[in-house]
């Protein structure tokens, strides 16, 4: 009896599989790895944009300060920011908003500050 035919016909089975299962593999770790990257360049824009919110409302010149209030009101609302970074863009907010309770007078009619209670307050 010839015993080379089903081996054939074993290795015609296996080898695409084999082949699919592989390349299927590479597909899915390489997809994780690519989401992972975006994911981090994602919260890295959103620190650039978050840092040059709070040195825009924190400004010397009075009429840069409104932009950077209205940049944080808006970083406090976009899609970008990712549920690990919601707090800190509103500590910083509240940090802006407890800079103009101490003298200084910007609008701050944007920002909105949560409180140690828990209760959000439209500081302004």
């Amino acid at each position: 009896m010839d015993i080379s035919w089903p081996l054939t016909a074993l290795t015609i089975i296996l080898a695409p599989a084999f082949a699919f299962a592989g390349a299927y593999l590479g597909y899915r770790r390489a997809r994780a790895a690519d989401l992972a990257l975006d994911r981090w360049r994602r919260r890295e824009e959103t620190m650039r944009m978050v840092r040059w919110a709070a040195d825009k409302a924190l400004a010397e010149e009075e009429a840069v300060r409104p932009v950077g209030v209205s940049a944080l009101d808006a970083l406090r609302r976009a899609e970008l920011l990712q549920p690990e970074d919601e707090r800190l863009v509103e500590e910083i907010a509240e940090a802006v908003a407890v800079v103009s309770a101490q003298g200084e007078e910007y609008p701050l009619d944007a920002v909105i500050v949560v409180r140690a209670d828990g209760e959000e307050d439209l500081d302004g």
